[in-house]
């Protein structure tokens, strides 16, 4: 555990201020979470206690910014969720053969890579007025697989939509309840609307391994390929890569000075590659992952080991984690 041992040196003639000593390691520790084989489970970790909540990717459409200051709405990739702008501000009979342009979020996150960052203005947050329709992916196999939405407004406690079937009907009004505690808040369109609040605490996990889209922009069209990876929790915390330094040498110093980031994919889906030949994805256990807390705390570094789980079964992400 990460130790601060504070000496205090008393005197007749000053008081000499605690001096906080370099921090100690935990051990490193094996841990595994398992996706399943076709990768519909989504799991959030806490690499300190290794409680996980794990819950089905494909239960949420759409996740919220929790935060009171909050506005950001984002898309469930994995599940191939996609959004069109329809530039109407009435709800009306849509035709899915439509020539609507289809977007998508990138996978870092950041404001000026996902569709719904432009819903409002981002100083006054005033609504654009907009209508969306919403695909839910492919596996919705009934009519709820199209459905339109606006975003009415957003304040420190919630956000307000309105929500219609594709031909316009049963138009009504829903909230999307904020919670201080958690990074983020889920919508499921299910039965014209489903709040979830499955997340943990933001200050109870640092990763999330779920399946979400990645985008090849050296095709044209664009590739969307669907990818299995972690995403960071970004409320909390901010990552680096490092392949330069051993997984054992890293302490709490020397990855002090390394390059941090806060986007969502920061760990991604790179750290193992398929083998063409096998058939087989190989970790790259050589790239350390380091996680820094924004506020002075416990870092964490882990690395990937493995793919599969006993029954040489894919889905199965194993790594090596220690406190620091």
């Amino acid at each position: 555990m990460m130790a601060v041992f504070a000496f205090i040196f008393s005197s007749c003639e000053k008081k000499e201020q605690p001096i906080e000593l370099p921090k100690g390691n935990d051990s490193i520790q094996l841990e595994s979470v398992s996706l399943g084989a076709n990768y519909d489970k989504q799991i959030f970790v806490n690499l300190e206690t290794k409680q996980t909540t794990v819950i089905e990717n494909n239960s949420w459409d759409l996740y919220f910014d929790s935060s009171p200051q909050g506005f950001m709405i984002y898309m469930n990739g994995g599940k191939g969720v996609l959004v069109a702008k329809t530039n109407s501000i009435n709800f009306t009979d849509c035709s899915i053969t439509t020539n609507y342009k289809w977007q998508w979020d990138a996978a870092d996150g950041l404001t000026d890579s996902v569709v719904l960052s432009n819903w409002c203005n981002k100083t006054s947050l005033s609504t654009n007025d907009s209508v969306y329709i919403i695909d839910r992916g492919a596996s919705i196999t009934d009519p709820s697989r199209f459905m339109q939405f606006k975003i009415v407004s957003v304040n420190a406690t919630k956000y307000v939509l309105q929500i219609a079937d594709i031909n316009g009907g049963n138009m009504h009004y829903f909230t999307v309840s904020k919670d201080p505690l958690k990074t983020n808040v889920y919508l499921s369109f299910d039965n014209g609307g489903t709040y979830l609040n499955f997340e943990p605490n933001k200050n109870n996990w640092q990763v999330c391994f779920l399946r979400y889209r990645w985008v090849y922009y050296q095709f044209n069209p664009p590739l969307l390929y669907t990818v299995t990876g972690a995403y960071l929790n970004t409320a909390n915390y901010e990552a680096a890569v490092d392949s330069s330094m051993k997984f054992e040498n890293i302490t709490y110093n020397n990855s002090m000075p390394l390059q941090y980031n806060s986007n969502r994919d920061a760990v991604g889906f790179d750290w193992k590659v398929y083998n063409f030949t096998t058939g087989r994805y190989t970790a790259r256990n050589y790239v350390n992952y380091i996680l820094r807390p924004k506020t002075p705390g416990k870092l964490f570094k882990f690395r990937f080991i493995d793919y599969y789980d006993e029954m040489g079964l894919k889905g199965t992400p194993k790594f090596e984690v220690q406190g620091m």
